[in-house]
């Protein structure tokens, strides 16, 4: 029989090296929206505002306040560590990149509502949980597989 993920529960922190990479992209975007209004000066509108799409999104990307990461073996559960920052949510945690002692997750709201979140994790973060914690995101849970037995009356 195939067990689970273990439980789980961790804080989630911002690493220089998330912010050190948006920083880089977003100077690359700048730099080839620059190239492009070089090329055609009457482009300098919209580039304009593509430029504080591209800073606004920069921003945004690094400013996530730290993160209580919990997974029951049902599911994903997040929560601000600071109740100023928001509130929580719960759903799928999804890797976008794995990079061996770090990682770079998306998490997706069940059902679709609220906004996606993206957190970068590393080993400092638990060092005593990375392994579990690489489990549990590798994991399939009940909600992931069609082939899930449901014990609710509605199935």
């Amino acid at each position: 029989m195939r067990r689970g993920a273990p439980v789980l529960e961790l804080t989630v922190h911002r690493h220089r090296w998330w912010r050190r990479a948006v920083t880089a992209l977003a100077l690359l975007a700048l730099g080839g929206l620059g190239a492009w209004v070089l090329a055609a000066p009457d482009r300098w509108p919209l580039a304009l505002s593509l430029c504080a799409l591209v800073l606004w999104a920069g921003r945004a990307a690094v400013s996530v306040p730290p993160l209580r990461l919990r997974f029951d073996g049902q599911g994903w559960h997040w929560r601000p560590v600071s109740p100023v920052h928001g509130v929580g949510g719960s759903g799928r945690v999804q890797v976008v990149l794995d990079l061996g002692d770090r990682m770079l997750l998306c998490l997706l709201p069940a059902g679709g509502r609220g906004p996606r979140r993206w957190v970068s994790v590393e080993v400092s973060d638990a060092p005593s949980l990375w392994h579990a914690l690489r489990c549990a995101v590798y994991c399939r849970t009940p909600g992931d597989d069609p082939l899930a037995v449901s014990n609710s009356p509605d199935a």
